[in-house]
């Protein structure tokens, strides 16, 4: 954790410089969320980031608790809600495990769970934290789907520090991980070939 904390810190400023690769996808994603919350819904938003997304669901819902591991991360997500006065969002450093207090309506992990090599037990800690009747939403790359070069060039750049960890898993894994876990999937799709899938899952 501490190694991955220290490259997200490294990178922290270009990646909030970065913009959204697929806008189209990621205001979809965030529709299907917001739409699952309500207005007066709580969420948990584990690897929020520079708080991009928690700052667009803030408005459509009732609170949000968002988390990263990287402090420097952090730090730029809370100028921001302070910029745009979002007063319902609290920015905290750590991961999902630090998080022990719930429950929570909804949680919400986008493009982080790739990132974890302990990915099954995120998905159970969620499901902990969750209400009767609350939701999981995630969007993640199946690296175990992509072809065996890209999955090596992965593992080597990895290896190289050109990225943190990578948990190769198939989306057939995070299915059967999810059910494990105790969640029913209700909602799956992919916005194009080789792009995150997002998956929406109740308590089962």
């Amino acid at each position: 954790m501490a190694d991955a904390a220290k490259f997200w810190d490294r990178i922290s400023a270009r990646y909030a410089r970065s913009p959204v690769s697929d806008p189209e996808a990621w205001h979809r994603k965030l529709d299907a969320i917001a739409g699952r919350a309500g207005s007066e819904g709580r969420l948990l938003e584990f690897g929020a980031g520079t708080g991009s997304s928690a700052l667009k669901l803030a408005p459509r819902v009732g609170e949000i608790l968002a988390t990263d591991i990287s402090p420097k991360m952090i730090e730029i997500a809370r100028n921001k809600a302070a910029e745009a006065g979002a007063t319902n969002v609290t920015f905290q450093q750590g991961t999902i495990f630090d998080v022990t207090k719930g429950p929570f309506d909804g949680i919400v992990g986008l493009n982080v769970l790739h990132l974890m090599p302990d990915w099954r037990e995120a998905l159970a800690h969620a499901r902990g934290l969750l209400t009767e009747g609350g939701f999981l939403a995630i969007s993640t790359a199946g690296i175990g789907d992509h072809p065996s070069v890209a999955r090596l060039g992965i593992r080597a750049g990895s290896a190289l520090g050109l990225f943190p960890p990578i948990a190769v898993f198939t989306i057939a894994d995070l299915r059967a991980g999810l059910a494990t876990a105790g969640f029913r999937l209700i909602e799956e799709w992919q916005p194009k070939t080789g792009a995150a899938w997002f998956q929406l899952a109740e308590v089962a």
